[in-house]
């Protein structure tokens, strides 16, 4: 075992070698090597490819060539430290581990926290799970056997928002967490009285529920009005975090949410379904199981 794990480490400083001969002699960044994975990020998140900055494209660059070798992880690791102690062999006992991501694609609470890792650029093993017939190391990572579950070895995030909030504390490039407290109420509200109602509606056909929830909606709509987001001309978690709960209200009965007199909400919700960041949250995965290849996401 011994042998095996010290192969991989040196083909490992090998391939980083390669990154570090093919980037440009300008590029002032850390450029990740064998010593460097050894020893503990000395600036967290800063030097993350998506990180902005005078090196920004040079890192990006670097980024691709570790993505091109199969190394993605190892990169994030080395640039965010990922919170795992600092030492990327540490990782959940075995070298180069990413977190697991429990996921249901369909499900909007799965859907916000894949929405966070992906801007947080941070790459996990994902497994597609079937929730009427539930994979037993779900089960061992959360009794409760919801989805989303995150699972990073010596810790386990099972509710969705908790999901967001973390991967956004190792790096967050498009400032979601620069929002007003009361986007924070705004969540709430949308994740309690919102979401009792669309749950009614869509399960009981309960259109005394589809008029509370409506309520809730017009509010969005007075928000976006002259504004491409709920607080400006930037998403922020708030738009992130509520945004899934209303696709799966319109797509309820798409023609009676269609004629309904909220245009700012129509176009916030349509800028949002149809554009790239969405439909990289929603590739289709097989089913998992124990034993299958490995799944990275976000994909390349």
């Amino acid at each position: 075992m011994a042998h095996l794990l010290l192969a991989v480490v040196f083909h490992t400083a090998s391939l980083l070698s390669s990154i570090q001969a093919q980037s440009a002699p300008s590029c002032h960044v850390f450029r990740p090597n064998f010593a460097s994975l050894l020893k503990p990020c000395q600036s967290p998140g800063a030097q993350h490819p998506n990180g902005g900055g005078r090196n920004a494209k040079c890192a990006q660059r670097q980024h691709a060539q570790a993505r091109a070798l199969g190394l993605d992880f190892i990169w994030q690791n080395a640039c965010l430290c990922a919170r795992f102690g600092g030492n990327i062999l540490k990782t959940r006992g075995h070298p180069l581990q990413p977190p697991i991501l429990y996921s249901f694609r369909r499900c909007p609470y799965a859907m916000r926290a894949r929405l966070a890792l992906a801007s947080a650029g941070i790459s996990v093993h994902l497994r597609e799970i079937l929730l009427r017939d539930k994979a037993p190391e779900l089960i061992a990572a959360s009794p409760k056997g919801t989805v989303p579950v995150l699972d990073l070895g010596d810790q386990v995030i099972d509710e969705s928002l908790d999901i967001m909030r973390w991967a956004l504390a190792q790096n967050d490039p498009e400032g979601w967490l620069n929002m007003p407290a009361a986007g924070d109420d705004l969540i709430r509200q949308s994740d309690t009285g919102f979401k009792r109602s669309l749950d009614r509606y869509k399960y009981h056909n309960d259109l005394d529920h589809r008029a509370q929830a409506s309520a809730f909606l017009r509010g969005l709509e007075d928000m976006l009005d002259g504004q491409r987001f709920l607080f400006g001309g930037s998403a922020t978690l708030a738009d992130m975090a509520i945004l899934t709960f209303v696709r799966q209200f319109a797509f309820v009965d798409r023609a009676w949410f269609d004629a309904q007199p909220w245009p700012n909400l129509a176009r916030w919700l349509e800028d949002f379904i149809t554009s790239e960041r969405f439909a990289g949250i929603m590739a289709k995965y097989p089913v998992w199981k124990a034993g299958d290849p490995v799944t990275i996401f976000p994909g390349a």
